[in-house]
């Protein structure tokens, strides 16, 4: 068996003492790593987590193993301590057990050392175990906890006797009580008194074990309101499985229960549209089974409304039909509008029945097929009329026919200029027949609007097949528009080609068929798009061959819920109505604002990049921020605001309409925020949430710090200024590392109040060490968010008149990263900072693409060499040859050159070779909170110090 490797210290005074017991450990099958000490500083020095064992003498000079064992206790350090000394009596021996020792053991006695090592080793392996099985069980907890805490459904407990014992903020939303106000209370506070529960059912079932799977009934608010809600039930047991109260989880369905009675209002609407329109309705699932018909299409075909449904829509066709319909089954499952065509059905009878259909694809609420709707006009009557006139060849035949009462009938030349109008025609336009006739052509009576399309219309109808459908638009002598559809006959009269017309005045039966295209796509309550409107318009854009860049926006109403429960649902109806019209009235050409769902918004923006978004977003939130007055109340909502970008954001409409909405989620953690999705927020991101959250309320209350480091000059060692590091001491997490923070805050718009903390804070402790004497610059870092931000200057200068500081005392530091990904936009916004007197420094120099080509156009006073070159220089040539160069290049610039990361003499000396002019780094000191600064400014020597 290989020998067990033992990291091992020894405290003795004696060399050959400490061989002797290695010897005999040796023996024992272990294979030591060990180092002996024999003083207090040196055993201290070498303490840490990666030792297994320590044996120590009871007595060494001026130390001993009780003094050292306290030495373990103090750093909370769980390693196996035996004693091994040849003079320990009794007494002493139990007194070193009491202070922490593992076991004794005599010099003259080490063959029993090697089983007393196994046995310790075990131990100390078996406490690590179960201290780690304690550590996750409790974090286990305080994740759970945090969970039902955080929840927005109800979570509380109740005892046996159906007391309340727990309640989570959820319960305080939905119900109205504080936790102290219902703790302790009968659930029965909960129940309104025409209700009968608690049942005594539920608690036989949950004594069996058994949970009381979600039900829907009713609870009352603390202000009487009744509130529906959905209720689970499980039970409570103690170790032994005894039963010992139970908890509950309850969800508002008030919502959804709206949302019900809304759909059912739409489908009685949608009922009677389709019941009295003018034109036959047939509707068709994924299977082409007939689900819905309107008495006219079943009085077309010769069917009752009954026989129609359940039925196949391919009975109702000759076998040709068939074949058409079945080819175009790729077609109707396409999102949109099928075009217009011709079709044939057949009667129940057996005749033929020629019809125009209008079809749109229908989709369930998850956006997939789930049939086609059709409306169906009946075009036998036309079509016989057309064929019956292709037999006549003469004038006077064509126009004893066209009195007939088909409808309105006209006779034109090649060129469309009416020779005969029937007064069916004269009455609808409210134009003589002479007026008519006078027209260079009938097309003269086409709006504007439609003129465009004129020219291959007229070739069709010249040039196409001898009988032609077709439908316009003319204006009649009011300025009505009418909407006509008809049959164009071209035939031979007089040795010229006529083209006979037979219309008809849809303008009727099409605004009812808008109407119910409108119903289907737009939200009933607002009057906005829905959403499958906006789904299809950004299918529309992302379907493109080579799509350019657009912005989805999820918009919610942050205290929607409060106003509903305060004033009712009528004034939670107006107030959506008043969002709507502020929300429609940011929005510009193409730009499409829909309503999603209750208290949701959502805007398309095509053409808007990242680098827009953050602006359009921010002017709709700014639309919330006005109070809007609802029945006599302002009321204040606010909103909270996320943003998805094609493509980064989402490739479809599903995937950005989600992404954009768990980004309003993330939002709302804050209230009054816009967050730009990125992945993080579905990777575990509700801890970030959170803590962004806690991260906000530790700003508004003043709760970071700052820690200042020094930057002094590389020639003559004096100080030159500080730069400042935002610090984070969270009561409940502790020291939260910035890296864990700042990156996060950076995509949300709390970047800005937290760069505006630092820059106020800063300019403070500036002020104050500036009135004791003592006039350092400081240096803050600023962020992309606050570049391309217009206001910034200004703030900055309000901020500085604000401490009443000197502007040349404050150095902002932007990274070269920041400056590339905008380029003309922050040279904009740099050349706006220096004409408040601000000096500015190029940060992490050198790790930017394309730096070079633009530094000479910065406004900047200095550069900051990347401390990944500074802290390699030592030992790699190119690594130096870079420093050099960007030594040389900054002063070459007349800019001020700063190399951070400094670790050491050899850096020092090999940069003030160089010619760097400014030293930062752990060399001269770490980040330092103002107090210790004050101490380290009057200590510090320059050059000296660090010689020294």
């Amino acid at each position: 068996m290989a020998p067990s490797s033992l990291r091992l210290l020894i405290l003795e005074d004696l060399p050959d003492d400490a061989e002797l017991v290695v010897r005999q450990l040796r023996a024992a099958g272990f294979e030591p790593s060990w180092r002996r000490v024999d003083t207090e500083a040196d055993f201290v020095a070498a303490l840490g987590n990666d030792l297994d064992l320590i044996l120590a003498d009871y007595h060494l000079p001026g130390f001993d193993a009780r003094r050292a064992l306290q030495h373990l206790v103090d750093r909370q350090l769980d390693v196996p301590f035996i004693i091994v000394s040849g003079a320990v009596g009794e007494t002493a021996a139990v007194a070193g057990m009491k202070a922490g020792a593992s076991d004794y053991v005599k010099k003259d006695d080490l063959g029993r050392l090697g089983a007393l090592v196994e046995r310790e080793l075990r131990a100390a392996t078996e406490r690590k175990t179960a201290r780690l099985e304690r550590e996750a069980a409790q974090a286990t907890l305080q994740r759970l906890a945090a969970i039902v805490e955080t929840s927005s459904d109800a979570i509380f407990g109740l005892d046996l006797d159906w007391k309340i014992t727990s309640w989570n903020h959820g319960a305080e939303l939905l119900y109205g009580y504080s936790a102290v106000e219902a703790i302790g209370q009968h659930v029965r506070i909960l129940v309104p008194p025409d209700l009968a529960e608690p049942r005594s059912d539920y608690s036989v079932q949950l004594q069996t074990g058994v949970p009381i799977p979600p039900f829907e009934t009713v609870r009352l608010h603390r202000s009487g309101r009744r509130i529906d809600v959905s209720v689970a039930v499980s039970p409570l047991r103690d170790r032994e499985g005894g039963l010992i109260g139970r908890s509950a989880i309850v969800r508002d369905i008030s919502d959804r229960k709206r949302a019900d009675h809304a759909i059912r209002e739409s489908e009685e609407r949608y009922r009677r549209i389709v019941e009295t329109a003018f034109e036959g309705v047939w509707v068709i699932d994924t299977e082409n089974k007939t689900t819905l018909v309107n008495l006219q299409m079943a009085e077309m075909l010769g069917y009752r409304i009954d026989e129609m449904l359940g039925r196949p829509a391919t009975e109702f066709m000759d076998a040709q039909s068939q074949a058409e319909f079945q080819s175009n089954a790729d077609q109707r499952k396409q999102v949109g509008r099928l075009p217009r065509h011709e079709f044939r059905f057949r009667r129940k009878d057996g005749s033929e029945l020629w019809t125009v259909i209008d079809s749109i694809t229908m989709l369930d609420a998850t956006a997939q097929y789930a049939g086609s709707l059709a409306m169906v006009s009946d075009l036998t009557e036309r079509r016989k009329a057309a064929a019956e006139l292709l037999e006549r060849t003469s004038l006077y035949e064509a126009l004893v026919t066209a009195q007939s009462e088909l409808g309105q009938i006209l006779i034109l030349t090649e060129g469309s200029q009416p020779i005969y109008i029937n007064d069916a025609f004269v009455r609808l336009t409210g134009f003589s027949a002479e007026e008519l006739k006078r027209l260079d052509s009938l097309f003269d009576l086409v709006p504007a609007d439609q003129q465009l399309s004129l020219p291959s219309d007229l070739e069709q109808r010249l040039q196409g097949e001898r009988t032609r459908s077709f439908e316009t638009t003319i204006l009649a002598k009011d300025g009505r528009r009418i909407e006509l559809e008809g049959t164009d006959l071209r035939f031979q009269a007089g040795g010229r080609t006529l083209v006979f017309t037979l219309a008809q005045d849809v303008t009727d039966r099409k605004a009812a068929r808008r109407a119910l295209e409108h119903q289907a796509t737009h939200d009933s309550l607002t009057g906005l798009p829905n959403r499958r409107l906006i789904r299809e318009r950004i299918e529309s854009l992302s379907g493109r061959p080579a799509p350019a860049p657009f912005t989805v926006i999820s918009l919610g109403l942050d205290h929607f819920r409060e106003v509903n429960d305060t004033f009712g649902h009528r004034a939670g109806d107006l107030l959506l109505q008043q969002v709507a019209l502020r929300l429609k009235a940011q929005t510009s050409n193409g730009q499409v604002m829909a309503r999603l769902t209750g208290d949701t918004f959502a805007a398309l923006l095509p053409g808007v990049g990242d680098s827009d978004a953050d602006r359009e977003s921010t002017a709709l939130l700014q639309a919330m921020e006005e109070p809007f007055e609802v029945e006599g109340q302002a009321l204040d909502i606010g909103a909270s605001v996320g943003v998805a970008t094609f493509p980064d954001g989402g490739k479809d409409a599903d995937e950005l309409l989600r992404h954009a909405d768990i980004a309003m989620s993330a939002a709302k953690t804050s209230r009054g925020t816009v967050v730009q999705y990125h992945p993080e927020l579905e990777r575990g991101g509700a801890s970030r949430l959170a803590l962004m959250a806690e991260l906000r309320r530790a700003i508004h209350d003043n709760r970071l710090l700052l820690h200042y480091q020094p930057l002094v000059d590389l020639r003559t060692g004096r100080l030159k200024r500080f730069e400042t590091l935002v610090r984070w001491e969270d009561p409940r997490h502790g020291v939260i590392p910035p890296m864990e923070f700042i990156p996060f805050a950076e995509k949300t718009r709390l970047i800005r109040p937290l760069t505006r903390w630092v820059l106020r804070s800063a300019l403070r402790q500036w002020r104050s060490w500036h009135d004791a004497g003592r006039s350092f610059p400081m240096a803050v870092n600023i962020s992309m968010r606050d570049l391309i931000d217009p206001a910034f200057p200004e703030e900055i200068d309000e901020l500085i008149r604000e401490a009443g500081a000197d502007p040349h005392q404050l150095v902002l530091e932007i990274t070269e990263g920041v400056i590339m990904t905008e380029p003309e936009r922050v040279l904009q916004i740099l050349a706006r900072l220096k004409r408040t007197g601000v000096r500015l420094a190029v940060d992490d120099f050198g790790t930017g693409y394309s730096s070079l080509a633009y530094l000479h156009r910065l406004p900047v006073d200095e550069i900051k060499i990347d401390k990944s070159f500074i802290s390699a220089m030592a030992g790699d040539v190119s690594k130096s040859n870079i420093v050099r160069a960007a030594v040389d290049l900054g002063h070459s610039l007349r800019l001020e050159v700063v190399a951070e990361g400094i670790e050491d003499m050899q850096t020092w000396d090999l940069l003030t070779a160089l010619g760097c002019d400014v030293a930062q780094g752990y060399y001269i000191s770490r980040p330092m909170s103002a107090a210790a600064a004050e101490e380290w400014m009057k200590g510090w020597s320059g050059q000296a110090q660090l010689a020294a």
